[in-house]
């Protein structure tokens, strides 16, 4: 089995990506992971503003002295 990557040229900002021989290029051509995550930010905007505000809180630190 031949190893490595092949290079293809995002359509959008125009760099060399080192991409895995198994994809299947769209026929609209390539297009990198930053390119469209920035299409995506765009079409869908931004949930919040802090990505964690429905995270769970952590626990608060214990001061080195008390073990209560």
């Amino acid at each position: 089995m031949k190893r490595g990557g092949r290079h293809e040229t995002c359509k959008v900002c125009g760099k060399d990506w080192n991409v895995s021989l198994q994809l299947i290029l769209p026929e609209h051509g390539y297009i990198c992971p930053h390119c469209r995550g920035l299409y995506n930010k765009e079409v869908h905007g931004e949930k919040s503003e802090n990505k964690r505000s429905g995270a769970r809180r952590r626990k608060p630190r214990r001061t080195s002295g008390s073990r209560d």
